[in-house]
């Protein structure tokens, strides 16, 4: 049987492990941890008289010898977690109805107020980073927006955005932009590319939990269409630009393929759906994962390729 070996130490691999915490110093507040790597993602082999762990997801071979090396580079290293401050998603959702009813009750507009994403990008103008990039749509908000009147169309439009935004938010994401009946989110992933997929594609997740949950059902009190969109997903290297003219408009940009690609990968997604390019799958948790599956999407539909090779993007479908 054929398999990868573990690739280049500066490539980024996934390692999914169960960790066990145990306390040492309690006034120190040391713990030390118990780790073994995760029985549903790995089995030990020995291939090529190496023994290791074969990653049966990647389809991935990771030796023993090279991993203890790995390991001992973590000494001393910030240990990074997906940050979510939505702890229990049944209270979330029902604050979320309140909110929903209020705002679309109301015909009060926002007004503009801190950017943390543009001061982000602004810290970081000129750089590449490492980002996962979501984009959001309303699914044929044209349609939509004949059957509204002006104010009503504008209310709608207006709540679902700063739900999402919440969402994001609470994923410690950042707004790069609105586009009118959408949003573009990223989620910085130089220190924890893993993380940030995470937190991502949970993000995703909840967008869809409080669409079809509250505010459809709020809409629909109210003899409005229910909202129907669709979330893509994608990662990769992106450049931060200022774009525009001085004393005219200036702004701070991400531009690269990462951006490109998520952007046709939601314009591909079906309704109520999410789908992700590779990149973000292979960086799942296993515990996620299993929630995706790859997507068969014709090829007058989906001819997107590899950055550097000439074969066809896979991507990956919420199959819940």
């Amino acid at each position: 049987m054929k398999c990868k070996s573990m690739p280049l130490e500066k490539d980024r691999i996934r390692l999914d492990m169960q960790v066990r915490w145990r306390l040492v110093d309690k006034e120190k507040h040391i713990f030390q941890a118990e780790m073994k790597f995760d029985p549903e993602r790995y089995e030990i082999r020995t291939i090529g008289g190496q023994e290791g762990y074969y990653d049966k997801r990647g389809k991935l071979f990771l030796p023993m010898a090279t991993l203890e090396k790995g390991f001992a580079t973590l000494m001393g290293k910030p240990i990074y977690g997906p940050p979510n401050s939505i702890r229990d998603w049944n209270q979330y959702l029902s604050t979320a109805k309140e909110r929903i009813k209020r705002s679309l009750g109301s015909e009060a507009e926002w007004k503009p107020q801190l950017d943390r994403g543009d001061q982000f990008l602004q810290a970081n103008l000129g750089r590449k980073l490492l980002f996962v990039v979501l984009y959001i749509d309303i699914v044929s908000s044209t349609q939509l927006s004949r059957s509204l009147t002006d104010v009503v169309h504008r209310t709608m439009i207006s709540t679902f955005l700063h739900e999402m935004s919440l969402i994001v938010d609470a994923h410690g994401g950042y707004i790069h932009k609105y586009t009118g009946d959408g949003l573009i989110a990223f989620f910085p992933a130089e220190q924890s590319v893993v993380g940030a997929t995470d937190s991502a594609v949970d993000s995703a997740v909840g967008m869809r939990l409080l669409v079809i949950n509250a505010l459809s059902p709020a809409l629909k009190t109210k003899n409005y269409l229910a909202i129907e969109f669709r979330i893509g997903i994608d990662s990769g290297e992106t450049q931060i630009i200022g774009l525009g003219a001085e004393d005219v408009k200036t702004t701070a940009d991400l531009l690269g393929y990462t951006m490109n690609l998520a952007a046709k990968i939601c314009a591909t997604c079906p309704p109520n759906k999410i789908v992700i390019g590779e990149s973000v799958f292979k960086n799942l948790h296993v515990t996620r994962q299993k929630y995706f599956a790859e997507a068969n999407v014709p090829k007058e539909r989906w001819s997107y390729q590899y950055k550097t090779t000439n074969t066809i993007y896979p991507l990956y479908f919420f199959a819940s």
